[in-house]
């Protein structure tokens, strides 16, 4: 297994640990530590995706073994990091991590899949960025 993808994973693990200290609420008072572990994950999502190993499923293992609770949490914490309104900029970039781990997982796409979980508005960015996946 190739060292990037290796290191995909840790930054993988790494973005969500850092996400669920914030209980996968994007943090308005501490900005940088919340874009931080943003970057984290999608660090090691790019490096998943672009490794000529991707097609391993690295990644699918290492999302696959996030709680069905933590992979909600992600994808509430990037809602809420796109609705704060303090990370205009990050818009395009949530977006594009939202269809990158459904491309790279079934978990991921399991749910937006499902209509019953989480918080309205993560339905809503899930369904608004994904819906053409």
């Amino acid at each position: 297994m190739g060292r990037s993808l290796l290191r995909s994973g840790t930054l993988l693990r790494s973005g969500k640990d850092a996400m669920a200290d914030f209980e996968f609420q994007f943090p308005r008072s501490q900005l940088d530590v919340g874009t931080d572990a943003f970057h984290r994950l999608i660090e090691g999502l790019k490096k998943a995706r672009h490794s000529s190993q991707a097609q391993s499923g690295v990644a699918d293992k290492v999302l696959a073994g996030f709680s069905e609770r933590e992979r909600e949490g992600i994808t509430c914490f990037l809602a809420s990091m796109r609705e704060s309104g303090v990370r205009d900029t990050y818009r395009f970039r949530i977006s594009s991590a939202v269809k990158t781990l459904r491309l790279l997982s079934p978990a991921f796409r399991g749910i937006s899949e499902r209509g019953s979980w989480g918080h309205t508005h993560c339905r809503r960015l899930v369904l608004r960025c994904c819906c053409c996946c």
